[in-house]
């Protein structure tokens, strides 16, 4: 959950997410290279898909079927899937490509799989289609400390958890992937980014802030000393913060102007 695994995207090679309903899952994970030695280098990569599986291996259940009972349901994320029922295919948000051209094309070609009747998986670290009134109802449970209107998913040392950093004492800030300079001031925890150090890589943050973004440039944040969660959805290609960086200040002078 921390990404520390040692099994990066970078050496796990032509493994596809398909594989994980494999029983040969085993002997391919194996095969990979590890980047470094388990639990002491954060190095963002396929630890989550493969978390789903033990799931799915531990519960019985396809991994889609337990979140709709565990999670989705109790909190009533009606528009949250893995794949995109027939009747709901009009209200799918178009997908544009922006490639530092000044302009936005709409790009659906990657948003093709949302279409297909039934997935034959349900990858545990991407992929969900949902909406941002759903993923407010997650987020609310989670700022809530596990339990919200009745409904417990998680016990509230569990989320705790999550929202601390969990790297080991020695390590720096996370650095994702091929970025040139580490995330000043970010470390993670059990699935969330944590800001620890206020610092010039995303100036606008509060310290004790968690989150983090997905691949079509959607993102969120949560600082529980302003009680404030926001949700963006931005919808565009190649990944970017442009719209969460663009309002972040703005949310929290508006805050301020009313203290």
């Amino acid at each position: 959950m921390r990404h520390t695994s040692g099994l990066s995207f970078s050496t796990a090679g032509s493994f596809s997410i398909e594989d994980t309903r494999d029983e040969r899952l085993g002997k391919i994970v194996a095969s990979f290279s590890i980047t470094h030695a388990p639990g002491s280098l954060w190095d963002y990569g396929i630890s989550t898909d493969l978390l789903g599986y033990v799931v799915e291996r531990v519960s019985k259940k396809t991994l889609y079927d337990y979140f709709e009972q565990r999670i989705f349901k109790p909190l009533g994320m009606v528009d949250t899937h893995c794949w995109l029922p027939p009747k709901k295919r009009n209200r799918l948000a178009t997908l544009y490509s922006s490639y530092e051209k000044g302009t936005l094309e709409a790009d659906l070609s990657p948003a093709e799989v949302s279409l297909s009747s039934k997935q034959k998986f349900c990858s545990g670290g991407g992929g969900l289609i949902s909406t941002a009134p759903d993923y407010m109802k997650f987020l609310m449970m989670i700022e809530a400390g596990g339990s919200i209107d009745g409904v417990t998913i998680l016990r509230e040392s569990s989320i705790q958890l999550m929202r601390e950093n969990q790297l080991p004492d020695n390590h720096g800030w996370i650095n994702l992937n091929d970025e040139p300079e580490p995330r000043e001031g970010l470390h993670f925890g059990l699935g969330f980014s944590v800001r620890d150090k206020l610092s010039a890589w995303d100036p606008d943050s509060r310290l004790g802030e968690y989150g983090w973004g997905g691949l079509f440039s959607t993102h969120y944040w949560v600082s529980p000393k302003d009680r404030l969660i926001v949700v963006t959805f931005e919808q565009t290609l190649p990944y970017s913060s442009m719209t969460a960086r663009s309002v972040k200040g703005l949310i929290y002078d508006a805050l301020q102007s009313e203290e």
